[in-house]
């Protein structure tokens, strides 16, 4: 009996050991609310923006963030027939498959949805000549070279990278990458040299442009911090289930409302 009783507790302690060593899926920052394609107009059976071709997946190793270089004085009703515009631009004017774009945000800081393939998938936009298949994008409607992207502008950019990054398992965003050129025209890199930027990186640190303008590009490293400080605020155990958990939700929830 009594080897029956040491043989028991040590499949406990194993058993024990087991689970207690087993990772706990972390919780990643939540999605904010983006406004879809089909309520921009992507969908629309005149006057819309469809795809040309299926979406393309690569992955997520670093963020670009963009400006689209048009007026900044648009109401907030007509932002998403602005994003719309800039889709058919894309398209029917460069000959793209889709608009450029991963996603959008306006001076207001809504959200919007770009090229389809799913917001939470490594969608390749064509927004970073020769290194789109290794980045995701975010572009800030208007025009930053003489004035600075708006407060609700930035909060949201930090509120959706610290999201897409989380999920695509894109971090610490606080440090640098280093991302393969693919060549092409306006590319700072040659073919085939690998290009050393910060995670969050703005266009001109990529490509012969002055994207996304001088007032936003002194923002950069700022954004860069806020990412990953939001990042690592809900990188944390998920909440134990049944009672013993309700107050840990109820905290959690608090925190996504902020």
């Amino acid at each position: 009996s009594g080897n029956l009783l040491n043989q028991a507790r040590e499949a406990i302690n194993a058993a024990f050991i087991s689970v207690a060593s087993t990772p706990v899926a972390q919780a990643i920052a939540p999605k904010p609310r983006v406004v879809k394609r089909s309520s921009w107009g992507a969908d629309l059976a005149n006057g819309g923006c469809p795809p040309r071709g299926p979406p393309e997946y690569g992955t997520v190793q670093a963020a670009v963030i963009h400006h689209t270089v048009n007026a900044n004085d648009y109401a907030p009703e007509e932002a998403a027939s602005v994003v719309l515009g800039i889709c058919r631009f894309h398209v029917y004017g460069n000959g793209w498959n889709d608009i450029g774009y991963n996603a959008l945000v306006d001076r207001y800081g809504t959200l919007y949805e770009g090229r389809a393939g799913g917001l939470k998938r490594p969608v390749v936009g064509a927004h970073t000549g020769g290194f789109n298949t290794q980045t995701t994008s975010i572009a800030s409607i208007g025009e930053h070279t003489a004035e600075i992207p708006t407060p609700e502008a930035q909060r949201s950019i930090i509120r959706y990278l610290a999201w897409k990054m989380a999920v695509n398992r894109a971090y610490p965003v606080t440090t640098s990458v280093q991302l393969a050129s693919g060549g092409g025209s306006g590319n700072l890199f040659p073919a085939g040299s690998l290009a050393t930027v910060p995670r969050i990186t703005g266009h001109m640190s990529l490509n012969s442009t002055a994207c996304p303008g001088a007032q936003m590009a002194p923002l950069l490293p700022r954004i860069q911090s806020a990412v990953q400080k939001r990042i690592k605020r809900f990188a944390k155990r998920r909440c134990p289930k049944g009672k013993k958990g309700k107050r840990c939700r109820q905290k959690r929830r608090r925190a996504h409302a902020r």
